[in-house]
């Protein structure tokens, strides 16, 4: 099933021309507006979550075939940041087509997913793609921009019976790599996750308008912090990935041959990603 690309470009430009801008005050936002363009899309009210005037959350829900199946959440968002209208080549919330681009604030972030994921759960909506095994769930969310306060965090704290989900789909880290040939789409797994540390210091107490002592607890937990910066996780792409997800022939495909002839002649983790970036840059410019 191919979706046109002239539907999604047009929810895309309504949701841009929509202009919910976050400011990080309660009273901006303004993302109703953009419920209301997904309502008449779709063609159903849905569930909204208004927690403060204008910063609206949609949820609609569409039962999969087997009751007790993991349930999938597609999870865009509404808001979008501020602009300075003065620094850009084409007005920030026209939305205008032009050079086979989309200009306008949003675009990418996140707006286009926003346009796209609304079209594939229309298409589930509507029963023109069968149901899938568990639930399909559209979460489009207030305040993404702004810590979610507003929109996700107080959908999980306040309405986890609407928006219960064992996986979700949101958004993508980077767009995807041009590189003359194929479209490059990276995959992306976990992003901004929290790894939680604690520090114990043992030495003398003070006080922050002194001067630490040598045997004050400072010391030994500026050297732990140190050492917690200067960390560097192991990352590898592994066999399957390649064969799986990456096409012979491609840029990713080379990016991924350069990243194991590296690791193979002894290069650190460091220096074998390094020669993928550079890679990546040789690619891009070629494609340019």
């Amino acid at each position: 099933m191919t979706i046109p690309g002239d539907e999604v470009v047009e929810v895309l430009q309504a949701l841009i021309r929509n202009a919910c801008v976050n400011d990080g005050t309660e009273a901006s936002g303004h993302e109703h507006r953009s419920v209301t363009t997904l309502q008449g899309y779709l063609g159903e009210r849905g569930t909204v979550i208004e927690p403060q005037p204008g910063r609206q959350s949609l949820v609609m829900r569409v039962e999969g075939r087997r009751p007790g199946a993991p349930a999938l959440a597609l999870v865009p968002h509404l808001d979008v940041v501020p602009v300075s209208p003065e620094r850009w080549t084409h007005p920030p919330f026209a939305a205008e087509r032009e050079g086979g681009f989309v200009w306008g604030r949003g675009a990418v972030d996140m707006l286009n997913l926003t346009a796209a994921m609304a079209a594939v759960f229309k298409r589930y909506q509507s029963g023109e793609l069968a149901p899938l095994e568990g639930d399909l769930v559209l979460v489009a969310t207030a305040d993404e921009e702004a810590g979610s306060e507003l929109g996700a965090a107080h959908l999980v704290a306040e309405h986890w019976d609407l928006v219960h989900c064992d996986y979700l789909l949101t958004e993508v880290a980077n767009p995807y790599f041009p590189t003359g040939g194929e479209p490059v789409l990276p995959v992306t797994v976990a992003e901004k996750g929290p790894a939680w540390r604690r520090l114990t210091g043992r030495g003398r107490s003070g006080h922050a308008s002194r001067r630490p002592s040598v045997r004050s607890t400072r010391a030994p937990s500026n050297a732990s912090a140190a050492r917690v910066r200067s960390a560097r996780p192991s990352t590898r792409a592994s066999g399957s990935f390649s064969r799986t997800i990456v096409k012979e022939g491609t840029s990713a495909h080379r990016q991924l041959a350069t990243y194991h002839v590296a690791m193979e002649a002894g290069a650190g983790e460091r220096e074998a990603l390094e020669a993928v970036v550079d890679h990546l840059i040789k690619d891009t410019l070629h494609a340019i």
